[in-house]
């Protein structure tokens, strides 16, 4: 079962923070609680929403679609290389389809593999295998610019550049690069160290950047500390404290990516998947992995009222609605995208909660996803 982690890249554990102010930095390290009653997250939700995505045969979303917030509209997309639909679908705030964005293929305007996607206004920035393309909101391309570098994750910042995550277990031995577009010049590194190159690649499937009401937040996986990108540097903002599940220092003086990987196959850990952030609350994503199935899975933590409220969501991957379905956060709403059957299986609690449960009514196994928000109190 471990294994299956390993080579999946290693994931998530789920914890959200909400507070109703912007904090700085703070020295003090949070700390996680493991293992609490799923109860504490039903008591903390005002209501449900469910917004079924339009099902066509050339429309089906295949498995582990992620989720991107227009203004007024919805970016679905299926990034893995394997899916079937590969590509970008724009939906209307009532799950119509309206339009597609670029196509899979290695000619002019388009994409080879689909590595982050940003929305900045009307433009659609897409960031390929070895280029980023700007499309308009109809799918009508704007640029193309080449790409020289193979990062794992992308963003473009205010100034025009490209912040770069390259990880661990690259070539390279930073793991960040402030990057131009095009000539691809390194402006600035980030965390460089020759060892970089001997840990196994622990890149999470969901965002290592995320635009936030403060700006650019940044994770580095196995690392406990949320980092802000501000002026042009890569600063601690919050730090977690994962008690006995966090990582071993012995493990960063490790030779080689043999010796990561057998050690991290022999020891429990946790690892910050995502962090988001609005005006009125903070959101961290850690996934707990175990051999013990009751210990591993996904966790949330809320913090709002001045305390802390942790819970277990679900597993990495299953059946059930919060089984690896959290997408993004958007000011006192949580987006979530599920199957038709996850939807199903939401918690009679939490379903109770619903302001249109008709709109599932008639719900079959084959349609296409869902996106669910969940507005917190």
């Amino acid at each position: 079962m471990r294994n299956t982690f390993l080579h999946l890249s290693i994931l998530l554990v789920l914890l959200i923070v909400s507070s109703c102010q912007t904090e700085g930095h703070n020295n003090n390290a949070i700390k996680v609680e493991f293992g609490n009653s799923f109860a504490n997250f039903t008591e903390l939700i005002e209501s449900v929403e469910y917004i079924p995505l339009e099902t066509d045969t050339a429309l089906v979303l295949d498995s582990e679609p992620e989720l991107y917030l227009g203004n007024k509209d919805y970016y679905v997309v299926n990034k893995r290389d394997y899916n079937l639909n590969h590509g970008i679908y724009r939906y209307s705030l009532e799950g119509s389809f309206i339009n597609q964005i670029g196509y899979r293929g290695r000619g002019e305007g388009e994409y080879v593999s689909i590595y982050d996607l940003q929305i900045k206004g009307d433009t659609v920035l897409v960031f390929s295998r070895n280029k980023l393309l700007l499309y308009d909101k109809s799918g009508l391309l704007l640029s193309e610019q080449a790409l020289s570098s193979y990062g794992d994750a992308f963003i473009c910042t205010d100034e025009g550049y490209i912040l770069t995550y390259y990880g661990y277990g690259s070539l390279k031995h930073y793991r960040f690069a402030l990057e131009t577009i095009g000539d691809t010049i390194t402006i600035e590194k980030y965390f460089d160290s020759e060892n970089n190159k001997n840990f196994i690649s622990m890149t999470p499937f969901a965002p290592i950047f995320s635009l936030n009401s403060i700006g650019i937040t940044a994770l580095d996986p196995i690392n406990p500390i949320v980092y802000i990108f501000k002026d042009n540097k890569l600063l601690p903002y919050i730090t977690f404290d994962f008690g006995k599940y966090g990582i071993s220092e012995k493990y960063y003086t490790l030779k080689d990516y043999h010796e990561s990987t057998a050690f991290l196959e022999k020891t429990d850990f946790a690892e910050i998947q995502s962090y988001q952030e609005s005006f009125y609350c903070k959101l961290v994503e850690i996934f707990l992995s175990s051999d013990d199935e009751n210990k591993s899975g996904l966790y949330y933590g809320l913090y709002k009222d001045s305390a802390w409220h942790w819970f277990k969501a679900g597993y990495l991957f299953g059946e059930g609605a919060f089984d690896g379905t959290f997408r993004r956060l958007r000011d006192d709403v949580l987006y979530f995208i599920m199957s038709p059957l996850q939807v199903k299986n939401m918690p009679s609690e939490i379903a109770s909660l619903a302001i249109n449960p008709e709109s599932i009514a008639n719900l079959k196994e084959d349609d296409n996803y869902v996106i669910t928000k969940i507005k917190l109190k």
